[in-house]
């Protein structure tokens, strides 16, 4: 026989025993316990003989199979009759119950950037492995990061979807997109099922942002006299 062994609590096994004929007198039957399955963790509680009552033909042996969410391989419980008092034994003198297992596995996800280091109007490859996850499973990714806006990447969307290969793998590539801001280095961060991996982001803009300063000599003048107001500037090219 078997049975799933369940996540939890125990369930009763009966075993039985039975005589060709009636006997007169109680037959007992010793009973031992082997198999794969380990007593006291995988089962319990196992009756070590077998009393058949006088004039009945059946008797029967429990144990109690634990449940539990470990996964490991099927075990087996195997019950194996001893000499009888009272009677002879017969050929069948053995039971093999198998205790199925019915956990799976936890999935893991890890994910890894290429290059981990980028210019703006480059692009970056990021690389999912998983375990224990489905071919053709939907993973879904996100974007953000230190100063990072959707005017940071080609197309704008700061998430998108994937799916997971035969080899449990999976990946997507993100385009940097070049502008002419000054902005400074900034860090870019895919996460996929709470794991994430950055790439820093090099700012190459090649037109910084125009400054303008005007003061006044003298800053104060009478009637009839002058002033002069001087602008300054930064990154405002000669002749603008």
């Amino acid at each position: 026989g078997s049975a799933n062994e369940g996540n939890g609590g125990s369930t009763t096994v009966t075993v039985g025993a039975s005589l060709s004929v009636a006997s007169s007198v109680n037959v007992t039957v010793p009973v031992t316990y082997s198999g794969t399955a380990t007593a006291g963790t995988d089962y319990t509680g196992g009756t070590t003989s077998i009393t058949i009552a006088a004039g009945q033909t059946t008797g029967s042996a429990t144990f109690s199979v634990v449940g539990d969410t470990t996964v490991e391989p099927n075990e087996t419980v195997v019950l194996t009759m001893g000499a009888p008092t009272n009677a002879v034994l017969g050929t069948n003198t053995a039971y093999t119950y198998t205790i199925l297992n019915d956990d799976a596995a936890a999935s893991t996800y890890s994910i890894t950037a290429a290059p981990t280091v980028v210019n703006e109007d480059g692009s970056v490859t990021f690389n999912v492995a998983t375990t224990n996850v489905a071919s053709g499973t939907l993973l879904n990714y996100t974007l953000g990061g230190t100063g990072i806006t959707t005017g940071d990447v080609v197309g704008g969307l700061l998430s998108g979807p994937m799916t997971v290969g035969a080899d449990g793998k999976a990946s997507f590539t993100v385009n940097i997109a070049a502008d002419q801001l000054t902005e400074g280095t900034e860090t870019l961060t895919a996460t996929v099922q709470g794991q994430s991996a950055s790439v820093t982001i090099n700012d190459t803009s090649t037109t910084p942002a125009p400054t303008y300063a005007i003061t006044a000599t003298p800053t104060s003048v009478n009637e009839g006299s002058s002033v002069t107001f001087n602008v300054a500037t930064t990154n405002v090219a000669s002749g603008t």
